[in-house]
């Protein structure tokens, strides 16, 4: 079971967007429960595939052959991390292209942002010019200090409908 942490109100202000598939990592307090959403919501393309979670270990996803003439899409943490891992992934899948990590999904999730309390700064040289900048946006802190914007932490419908225009190529 999830560790128990202060509510966010998401739940109770109607904008948590989590599916019913499961527990929610956030305790609302009763009558609220606990949800989750998993690697079974997001919407797959036929012939497609999700490599879900351990995001830190990129380097075994990049190295399965089978993804070299894939077309590959990345959504991770939107923080200094979610990029790191973005780049590492394109040093072994060059053509991965990135969902949900964008300035305004971002800054529309403002409510949403928990703190990094260990970023990086390292240099990354494989992230296109609007994560580029976005990234260094969040090593310098200009948005507050270690900003974190957390995969599951974004609105549903808001991720469903980027993450089904981008299984569909658009």
């Amino acid at each position: 079971m999830p560790r128990r942490s202060a509510c966010p109100g998401c739940c109770r202000r109607g904008r948590s967007g989590w599916t019913n598939s499961g527990p929610c990592p956030r305790w609302c307090g009763p009558p609220s429960s606990w949800r989750t959403r998993s690697h079974l919501s997001v919407p797959i393309p036929p012939g497609g595939a999700v490599l879900w979670g351990k995001g830190f270990e990129v380097d075994r996803a990049g190295s399965l052959p089978w993804l070299r003439d894939a077309e590959v899409r990345y959504w991770g943490d939107l923080d200094t991390h979610g990029f790191a891992i973005l780049d590492r992934l394109r040093a072994w899948l060059p053509q991965t292209r990135s969902v949900l990590m964008d300035r305004q999904t971002l800054v529309e999730h403002r409510d949403r942002w928990v703190q990094d309390r260990a970023p990086t700064a390292a240099r990354l040289t494989r992230l296109d010019a609007a994560e580029q900048s976005l990234y260094a946006d969040l090593v310098t802190d200009r948005f507050g200090e270690g900003v974190r914007l957390e995969q599951e932490r974004i609105d549903w419908a808001w991720a469903s409908e980027r993450l089904s225009a981008a299984a569909s190529g658009c």
